[in-house]
């Protein structure tokens, strides 16, 4: 996780937000295989108008005839044994829905196949700092805990679990309800 030196407030439904990074971290872990990488960083454009949230992985990356079509509803890059088959091909068009309805953009970058992939959502500055969109790092005296993470999305799990563990959290997993009371 890249934060600027500052924080970034835009004004947007903080719900919409956080679906719009929970779709794209889901989206790079789906995609990047095991020991790839996949990083979240946000910045304020160069004019002070937008923040900016970008995933980058290094991942299956995306052919340029997806590319062009990749914010489309239903459209999906190709399936192989190693990724999961779940979703509809939705995620990416509620996001580019959710950040049009906030006046903002996003875009999509790819050299191709196992080059990664870059998704970059811009969003207007909002003076009134109604919602943040800023990475914090939890507080110092924060002592780590021992989490049970519950979630039946087999690609997402790792990539909570992680970001769990890196704030010092020793973290078990479980993809399901009864799995988890068990454990």
């Amino acid at each position: 996780i890249v934060a600027p030196g500052e924080a970034v407030y835009v004004n947007v439904d903080p719900s919409r937000l956080m679906q719009m990074i929970g779709n794209l971290l889901q989206n790079a872990a789906k995609f990047t295989p095991k020991g790839g990488r996949t990083r979240l960083s946000v910045e304020r454009s160069a004019d002070g108008r937008f923040g900016s949230f970008m995933v980058r992985d290094t991942g299956a990356g995306i052919p340029p005839e997806v590319l062009a079509h990749l914010f489309e509803p239903f459209v999906q890059a190709e399936r192989t044994l190693d990724r999961n088959p779940g979703g509809l091909g939705l995620g990416l068009a509620l996001v580019k829905g959710f950040a049009e309805l906030h006046g903002g953009d996003v875009r999509a970058f790819s050299e191709g196949a196992d080059r990664g992939t870059t998704v970059s959502v811009r969003l207007p500055l909002d003076r009134r700092k109604e919602a943040r969109l800023a990475v914090v790092a939890p507080p110092e005296n924060l002592a780590p805990r021992r989490i049970l993470l519950i979630e039946d999305n087999v690609d997402a799990a790792p990539t909570l679990a992680e970001a769990l563990a890196l704030t010092g959290h020793e973290v078990e997993g479980a993809h399901s309800r009864p799995e988890g009371l068990e454990k």
